[in-house]
């Protein structure tokens, strides 16, 4: 079981009455880190047992990520194995091309570029190389098809829209001074990735996409 099937399972028992009982592990270390500097570095003494207390709270963040405690059972989440952020911004967020931005010891990982989240599949394909255009004018959410093109276009930032067949309408620049095209595309009858199911049949999409990079290289 996973930390996100962890998560899952706390929220389940939490509606059917129990308590939800949620640590945060080592995303607490903030204030453990406080009360520990003041007291092994400052000097500030604590109560025996406060100060007991915090030992076993710095254990556990060094050694968990986040805990359920329960009155005769404990879940306990492994730390991530891995974790990438951005390196060109001074609040960064979690960012990967080549792989996954989250990747924990049991095999269970998270895709992301420039914050943005991702599914499995499309992440997989993006990090092997093997995304292709059709994959991503597929996506159904934009921010995910937003940053998607910014990967698969690369250097080129009209890679995307001659391989998908769009024909440019307008060229203009957005208010950040950013590059964007109106572009129109047509596809063929298919199911689409609807929440719920509709009748299909065959139309143009008009997107207004920013086919910069945007730093997503």
């Amino acid at each position: 079981m996973n930390c996100g099937e962890f998560y899952i399972l706390s929220l389940k028992w939490t509606r059917s009455g129990l308590r939800d009982s949620r640590f945060w592990g080592a995303n607490e270390a903030y204030w453990i880190a406080y009360y520990a500097f003041c007291h092994d570095v400052v000097g500030v003494r604590y109560d025996p047992a406060r100060s007991a207390q915090l030992d076993l709270w710095a254990e556990v963040s060094r050694s968990a990520s986040w805990w359920w405690p329960y009155r005769w059972l404990c879940f306990v989440a492994d730390r991530p194995a891995e974790v990438h952020w951005e390196t060109d911004r001074e609040r960064p967020r979690l960012h990967r091309t080549a792989g996954p931005v989250l990747r924990f010891r049991d095999g269970w990982e998270v895709y992301a570029v420039r914050g943005v989240r991702m599914s499995t599949e499309r992440g997989q394909a993006m990090a092997s190389g093997l995304l292709t255009a059709q994959q991503i004018r597929d996506e159904p959410n934009a921010e995910v098809r937003r940053v998607l093109m910014g990967v698969y276009n690369g250097d080129d930032p009209g890679r995307w829209a001659r391989d998908v067949g769009a024909t440019i309408l307008h060229e203009d620049v957005d208010p950040m001074g950013r590059p964007r095209r109106l572009l129109r595309y047509r596809f063929a009858k298919r199911e689409l990735a609807l929440e719920s199911p509709r009748r299909t049949e065959p139309r143009s999409r008009g997107l207004f996409e920013s086919l910069t990079s945007c730093g997503t290289k």
